[in-house]
């Protein structure tokens, strides 16, 4: 579309004089800011909770330079080239993009981000620019990426919603603002005002979408985001036709960065006004900081430094490439929330997004391609990305759950039982052996032999762990032991090997798992400690059903397990406020929620329960708090208070303890993301100590089968 270009200057509210079309060094200054922003929230600073909020701060700035750059070709040509615009996205956005998603499925081929099982499909929708739908559609929740241990399972390409937001934007803006700059030369009124009703209607319609679609789709829905973008472009517009000049709009640099930076410490980082859908009224700042730095000040002569303009300048490569660096760090044991994890990964992204800029993406952006030969490198690119998509390896789950040998292993239904007795007439003891074994690393093929193994001297200590103590198995039962274990996921990473144990040993267990992920024992409270409102809905059906499944079953012993849900940080009441694990009031509902829990199990037949005290997560949470090892040491003095109270129906068996003695607790192979066992190791542990503990539990032949042997 063309228009005449006396028109537009007039109509439009284009002045002649205005130096909007001049590089202004400090709103890359601007950029460092808010990608500096994001990264310190990203390694998770819990000091920065509300870092996302750098991202709203790229939105206002991307509408306010695209938008004066379209409407300043509208002036100065009569008309916008749509396929210029188009190319010029294209050579500057698509090449650094493409690497990033190809770099990504270059390391799946060596065996990272092997636990995304999502990972193939997010690369298409990263390709295809629609990740943030993507997401939705999955059911995903922006305010959970963190709760994964050490980033495991969390996605590469998770930071891809943001971008798919900006291309959306500039697919459809110059249509849309080619449109309205013709009804606004007919109707003789700057284009200004249909720019800010947009942006007032998609202001209002954010928090809409948030009370009816959810806090997830006020983040990452497109039509809740518009406004932070249309805020930019209106405050464009309206620097065209009325350029600043007082030197005092200088004054509001300063209060306007001071807020933006406040809010990023002060906001948290799963609730609050982000997903609640008024991030529109913090756009407002961004644009009095924009506003503010179209003149002379304090605070342009800071943001124009050259060490935050040379950050500006390649951030858009940081952005792209600090969120796989900084999950495959998590992934190989890094704390990026010290000084030293934290500078590494900044160094390590600002390498690759340096190399990026410097031979990709600027040689690209800067080539005189005409649009043809642009298309054709472009798909040429997205040819390569696909390749490199299709031929990744799939996904190999953080800890296998083997339900064949959980459904063979479960206890079979009987009309009636045979008192549970010793089979032979020798005594039963509990022994500790000398005997010295190893546990290579888990790998998907390998054949595990869970007999103990006399070390070899040569063995490499990088790739072997010794586990100097064995318990002895005892005789053999009158039949085979019904053990049901309930508990959340750690629960049936065990239940793995006890169920493969089970079938090599049928004179001697059976066993059925009853497991859903976050289950804990605790049945009411709020967990704050990963923004959830309740307990996970199957999780607290579980709880009530469990009584039920114990009549159903008939077990001799009813095995409870749980790691992370009842170490959270809850709160009971708004009165009260958050209680953390080790505050006495936490510790005296935790203990009445164990002591319910083992007394409707002990109502309901089982002969025994078994309170399993589960080895310490070694994990690099992002969520400072589950790094403390007083959290989880209180859930085990609450088990063992529990099985002290309620005698000898009740015991406690303490794997963490085993771990700690055998030298297992920090041994990475044995659980990758720092929580779950591999199946293998998951067998070993139930050979060498946790199906001989049970047994010993079931037949009453352990006075304190809570405690492993000494070595």
């Amino acid at each position: 579309m063309t228009h005449d270009s006396t028109d537009a200057g007039a109509y439009d509210g284009v002045i002649r004089g205005d130096r909007g079309d001049q590089y202004q060094p400090a709103l890359d200054g601007v950029r460092a800011v808010a990608v500096v922003l994001v990264l310190l929230f990203h390694a998770g600073f819990a000091w920065m909770s509300g870092g996302y909020l750098g991202v709203s701060v790229f939105f206002t700035l991307s509408g306010f330079l695209i938008t004066r750059l379209l409407v300043r070709e509208q002036w100065a040509s009569g008309r916008v080239s749509f396929s210029r615009f188009y190319f010029r996205r294209a050579k500057r956005l698509l090449p650094a993009s493409l690497l990033c998603v190809v770099l990504i499925m270059l390391a799946r081929q060596f065996g990272e981000f092997s636990h995304v099982e999502s990972l193939r499909s997010d690369a298409v929708a990263a390709i295809g620019q629609f990740f943030n739908w993507h997401r939705l559609a999955g059911h995903s929740s922006y305010a959970n990426l963190f709760a994964d241990a050490r980033g495991t399972a969390v996605s590469p390409l998770e930071h891809y919603w943001s971008l798919a937001i900006e291309e959306q934007f500039y697919l459809l803006w110059p249509v849309v603002l080619v449109g309205l700059l013709a009804v606004s030369r007919r109707i003789r009124r700057s284009v200004f005002w249909p720019i800010a009703f947009l942006a007032v209607a998609f202001g209002v319609a954010a928090p809409i979408i948030a009370a009816v679609a959810g806090p997830d789709a006020a983040y990452w829905a497109t039509p809740a985001r518009l406004a932070e973008i249309l805020v930019g472009s209106a405050l464009a517009v309206w620097l065209l036709r009325r350029p600043v000049s007082s030197s005092r709009v200088a004054h509001l640099a300063l209060p306007s960065l001071a807020i933006v930076v406040a809010a990023s410490v002060l906001v948290p980082s799963g609730r609050g006004p982000a997903y609640n859908g008024f991030l529109p009224l913090f756009a407002l700042l961004s644009a009095a900081l924009i506003l503010a730095l179209q003149v002379p000040g304090r605070v342009r002569r800071v943001l124009s430094a050259s060490p935050l303009v040379a950050i500006g300048k390649i951030s858009y490569g940081v952005y792209l490439f600090h969120w796989p660096v900084f999950v495959l760090m998590r992934q190989h044991g890094w704390d990026l929330t010290t000084p030293t994890g934290f500078a590494i990964a900044a160094a390590v992204t600002a390498a690759i997004a340096l190399v990026s800029y410097t031979f990709v993406e600027r040689p690209i952006r800067e080539a005189k391609w005409q649009p043809g030969r642009t298309v054709m490198l472009a798909s040429l690119g997205a040819g390569i990305t696909a390749l490199a998509v299709l031929f990744a390896p799939t996904a190999a789950p953080l800890f296998d759950v083997d339900e064949q040998a959980l459904e063979q292993a479960s206890i079979r239904p009987v009309t009636s039982l045979a008192p549970l007795v010793v089979a032979t007439t020798h005594p039963a003891t509990t022994t500790t052996t000398t005997t010295t074994t190893t546990v290579e690393p888990a790998t998907e093929d390998s054949d595990f032999d869970s007999s103990p193994v006399t070390t070899v001297e040569d063995v490499p200590t990088t790739t072997t762990e010794a586990f100097p103590t064995v318990l002895a198995l005892p005789p053999q039962p009158s039949r085979p032991v019904r053990i049901l274990i309930f508990g959340d996921s750690t629960a049936v990473a065990a239940s793995n090997g006890l169920s493969a144990w089970a079938l090599d040993h049928a004179a001697y267990a059976q066993v059925t798992t009853k497991w859903s992920p976050g289950l804990g024992f605790i049945g009411d409270g709020v967990d704050t400690t990963f923004d959830s409102q309740d307990l996970v809905p199957n999780a607290r059906q579980m709880l009530q059903k469990l009584p039920d499944d114990v009549r159903a079953l008939a077990p001799d012993i009813v095995v409870l397990i749980s790691t992370i849900e009842d170490v959270t940080n809850r709160r009971w009441s708004d009165d009260e406020g958050t209680l953390t694990p080790t505050d006495p009031r936490f510790i005296v509902r935790m203990t009445d929620a164990y002591l319910t829990i083992a007394q409707n199990v002990l109502d309901a037949g089982a002969s025994r329960v078994v309170f399993v005290v589960p080895p310490i997560p070694v994990a690099g949470w992002p969520q400072l708090e589950m790094r403390e090892p007083a959290r989880y040491l209180a859930q085990h003095d609450v088990i063992r208070s529990v099985a002290a109270e309620l005698g000898d129906r009740v015991v406690a068996i303490d794997v963490d303890r085993w771990f700690d003695e055998s030298g297992a607790s920090s041994n990475a192979t044995i659980r990758p993301d720092g929580v779950h066992m591999t199946s293998d190791f998951s067998r070993l542990l139930a050979e060498q100590f946790l199906a001989p503990a049970l047994i010993d539990a079931a037949l009453g032949l352990a006075d304190e089968p809570a405690s492993s042997p000494s070595p």
